[in-house]
């Protein structure tokens, strides 16, 4: 959602008072680290990045950047 914000022009602001626990979810066997897992971790993670591409400048260390 922060990328969404930005791509309007707005900035995007981080209170540390306000946490985000993420939970692994059974569905994904995230607990487990499995190769199953590792496989659907790393696909989301080309997903996010072809479908951000245009916007280098949101990535810290973007080696288009």
């Amino acid at each position: 959602m922060s990328f969404q914000i930005k791509r309007l022009g707005l900035k995007v602001c981080y209170r540390d008072l306000t946490g985000i626990r993420h939970q692994p979810h059974q569905t994904t066997n995230a607990n487990s680290q499995g190769r199953s897992y590792t496989k659907l971790f790393l696909r989301n993670g080309e997903y996010f990045k072809k479908k951000w591409e245009a916007h280098p400048e949101f990535f810290l260390d973007y080696p288009g950047h």
